[in-house]
């Protein structure tokens, strides 16, 4: 069976699981955000919401296609997106938000990766706008992913 866990998502605007442009290319280097735990009962997810990220052109070099393809970037000083992690157990479809470390909450910041420790507790490695402060918390199953 297929169940969804999301319903929220819009295209190019509302990513869950999966970066957007700037999290893709610049912090994870990767084309997803979802991780199993190892007896694969939970994911925890990353979501990007880029609604208040700025749109911008970029152009085709392809002479055949002139077109240009427009992407939300954040640039420098401007408005980044905003994440939020969230931990779902699979077979209740329970979802738990796994809030920003404290220090940096209330600021722009990025989570930069996430890994399973055991089947419990997540690890996380959060960093502020500046990158000059980095944080890494572990959050339980215990205290509710916090």
């Amino acid at each position: 069976h297929v169940y969804p866990i999301t319903t929220n998502g819009r295209i190019g605007i509302i990513f869950n699981g999966i970066p957007d442009w700037i999290y893709e290319e610049e912090v994870f280097g990767s084309n997803k955000a979802v991780w199993f735990s190892s007896d694969g009962s939970r994911l925890c997810y990353v979501q990007f919401n880029d609604t208040n990220v700025e749109e911008i052109s970029l152009p085709s070099y392809d002479p055949m296609d002139l077109k240009s393809t427009f992407i939300r970037y954040p640039k420098a000083g401007a408005t980044n997106p905003t994440v939020r992690v969230y931990v779902v157990d699979i077979h209740s479809l329970q979802s738990y938000t796994v809030p920003p470390p404290r220090v940096i909450a209330q600021r722009d910041h990025y989570v930069v990766w996430m890994t399973w420790v055991d089947n419990h507790i997540i690890s996380s490695s959060w960093i502020n706008r500046h990158q000059n402060v980095s944080i890494i918390a572990h959050c339980e199953e215990m205290s509710n992913w916090r």
